[in-house]
């Protein structure tokens, strides 16, 4: 501003009739202002909107990476990003444009100006007859240099940001597995795959070179309800760990009916079901939280009932109902472990997995609780193949037990 009155005060000093110009340029930019004020405010709050609901995203990825592999929410997710990034990207051009018009059109307006007024003065009084031609090519290449530059800031910035896009891709393209589906050569091997067993061959994993190396052999026959018990530190977490695929063993494989469930762990997360101690809970309702789905079949109600008396999800609502309408905080400091925990399983069981995964998953319950979910699962799943680790059996619910 100092500067710009310091300009405005010499031109008036050199041309008292400059300040006509000064005052019409300051209205032409306040009525400008002024009516495009109210717009602007209206975008910046969807600008604002928009952002949340990226670092909902981030926060996701960040956090929910396990629950997003799992679930196969990856196509969700990149669904999401797509459209808030178009709709935001939207929503900047306009504000970039209603800022910068105004500067863009008084400078043509001002060159326009100059150009018609050296062509209709008597040229007898100009040196050199082709001026205005110069001036208009002086003014042209002014305006050029500094748009070009940008072209080639922007594609620098590119460039200079070329490994974090091409991790970016990377982790859309061979995690998720939902932008390339038709690239990949074994995909939906378990579509529809009658489950029969879960192999553990000659499986050795190691978190580091001086700390202790677990060995895994099992087999996993359908229907069975195994228990999975040992000392902290024996292996229960890292076992689940990978025979759900979440984590790469050093050595040997884990086969479903004889198949390797890393040929296609997009499929073979869309028959497993797995329920950890902690698990991360997305910004929305609670409904969305447990099905992902935006519309819901009538078969979907129905399941949605029972897994609702499964888990003892009135626990955290006062009715079914309130399930369509409460809503949860990202990651939900709201509620307590034992609730989360109810959310977790009921998203897990919405799956109708083949095959269940329950890593300490019921821990933050008191007994009579977990042992009043077991039984309902028992109930309305009877032919369910479970794994279980847990410090508290319960000895009449599991056919089987390891212990490492």
């Amino acid at each position: 501003l100092f500067s710009i009155i310091l300009i405005f005060f010499g031109l008036v000093i050199i041309e008292e009739k400059i300040i006509f110009g000064l005052l019409i340029l300051i209205f032409f930019y306040s009525i400008i202002f002024l009516s495009s004020k109210k717009f602007l405010e209206v975008n910046s709050e969807k600008e604002a909107i928009y952002t949340r609901k990226f670092s909902r995203i981030s926060l996701s990825l960040n956090f929910g990476f396990k629950e997003i592999a799992l679930l196969n929410l990856g196509k969700k997710i990149i669904e999401d990003f797509k459209n808030i990034s178009k709709k935001y990207m939207a929503v900047q051009l306009v504000r970039n444009l209603i800022i910068s018009y105004p500067r863009f059109l008084f400078e043509f307006l001002l060159i326009l100006s100059v150009v018609v007024y050296l062509n209709y003065i008597d040229t007898k009084e100009i040196i050199f007859s082709n001026l205005p031609t110069f001036c208009v090519l002086a003014l042209a290449i002014w305006k050029l240099i500094p748009l070009v530059f940008s072209i080639y800031r922007n594609f620098s910035i590119i460039s200079a940001n070329i490994s974090s896009y091409r991790n970016l891709k990377r982790i859309f393209s061979d995690f998720f597995h939902s932008s390339n589906r038709k690239k990949i050569k074994n995909k939906n091997r378990f579509k529809n795959l009658k489950f029969s067993k879960l192999v553990i061959k000659n499986v050795k994993f190691s978190y580091g070179e001086n700390l202790a190396k677990f060995k895994f052999n099992e087999k996993i026959y359908k229907n069975e309800k195994i228990l999975i018990s040992g000392d902290s530190g024996s292996g229960k977490t890292t076992f689940m760990n990978i025979i759900s695929g979440l984590i790469q063993p050093n050595q040997g494989f884990v086969l479903v009916n004889n198949k390797k469930i890393n040929s296609d762990l997009v499929g073979f997360y869309e028959i497993i079901g797995f329920a950890s101690q902690k698990t991360f809970l997305f910004s929305g309702l609670l409904i969305e939280n447990i099905v992902f789905k935006k519309k819901l079949s009538n078969y979907d109600l129905k399941k949605m009932k029972r897994i609702y008396d499964i888990c003892g999800l009135d626990n955290i609502c006062k009715n079914y109902n309130e399930i369509f309408s409460k809503e949860i905080k990202i990651d939900a400091p709201e509620l307590s472990g034992g609730q989360r925990q109810r959310i977790s399983l009921a998203r897990t069981l919405f799956k109708e997995p083949k095959l269940l995964l329950l890593d300490e998953s019921l821990n933050a319950l008191d007994r009579k609780s977990e042992i009043k979910i077991f039984q309902k699962i028992k109930y309305y799943y009877p032919k369910i193949t479970i794994v279980s680790s847990s410090h508290r059996p319960i000895n009449n619910f599991f056919t089987r037990k390891i212990k490492f």
